[in-house]
């Protein structure tokens, strides 16, 4: 469901691709909430791994720079790559997510709806 010659210099690996609340387990220990589990790989696919960042931040981070930082570099990412080129690959994997409507991604970034794609990548990723 990706374009064959998307992201070709990524080795495909196996994506959960719905990494969303509905499937994100947490639990509270000493006062914080921390990711207890996953459920879910119905949806699994092999592609690209910066496909798997899109659900999650249409759902999940909503453009929160901290938690956006931490999951790319948690990932393996390195710091100086987190930056505007990296934030365009991660809209065009939001763009071609098979789950993520356009229209419900600007509700849930409501109430300021981007008006064009520049708009659309520094709500989602705001080191973009």
């Amino acid at each position: 469901y990706l374009p064959r010659d998307f992201e070709t210099d990524a080795r495909p690996v196996l994506l959960s691709a719905d990494v969303t609340h509905e499937h994100v387990l947490v639990r509270e220990r000493a006062g914080h909430w921390t990711f207890s589990g996953y459920v879910d790989f119905g949806d699994a696919v092999v592609g690209p791994p910066l496909h798997e960042f899109a659900a999650p931040a249409a759902c999940l981070t909503h453009g929160s720079l901290d938690s956006e930082r931490a999951r790319l570099c948690g990932y393996g990412i390195e710091e100086a790559a987190v930056g505007p080129a990296l934030a365009d690959r991660l809209t065009a994997h939001v763009q071609l997510h098979r789950y993520i409507r356009m229209d419900d991604l600007f509700a849930i970034l409501a109430p300021v709806v981007p008006a064009d794609l520049n708009e659309l990548r520094r709500a989602l990723w705001s080191f973009g």
